[in-house]
């Protein structure tokens, strides 16, 4: 693995992973808008907050016939959000302990459709993801996907 010293976690299993290449990878995905990869060390699988690409999940919303404000909360919807980031992540080449086991999907966004900002302090005036904020703001739902 070749990346920054700060980007590369080890997982319970002893793998180590390259969070940056990892989203990378989910970026890919037409429905993932920003994501990010959490990494614990009492866990042998990764889990991810995506952001997803409003205009597209409503689309697939659309194909299940969906409402417009359920469709964060519609089980079929958010199982196809899933699937399409774990195919989009085996297209990419990862390994199995690198795609995610766990998804948060954040509904919060501001007006352009983003949900980590430099306003919010989610993000690094360069625009990198700020981890350790990420980790205190989604602290109670990754605990919630680690436990499932």
């Amino acid at each position: 693995i070749i990346d920054r010293k700060k980007n590369i976690f080890r997982l319970k299993n002893g793998e180590f992973v390259s969070v940056e290449a990892i989203e990378e990878a989910l970026l890919r995905s037409e429905l993932v808008e920003q994501c990010w990869v959490h990494v614990s060390a009492s866990l042998a699988s990764l889990l991810t907050v995506v952001v997803p690409n409003k205009a597209k999940l409503m689309r697939l919303a659309n194909t299940f016939s969906v409402d417009g404000d359920l469709v964060t909360n519609d089980a079929r919807v958010l199982a196809a959000l899933v699937e399409d980031i774990q195919t989009v992540a085996k297209a990419a080449g990862l390994r199995q302990y690198e795609v995610p086991a766990g998804v948060h999907v954040e509904t919060a966004v501001d007006d352009s459709g983003l949900a980590f900002t430099t306003d919010n302090g989610c993000l690094t005036p360069s625009f990198k993801l700020r981890r350790s904020m990420l980790q205190a703001r989604y602290k109670r739902q990754l605990e919630a996907l680690g436990s499932q």
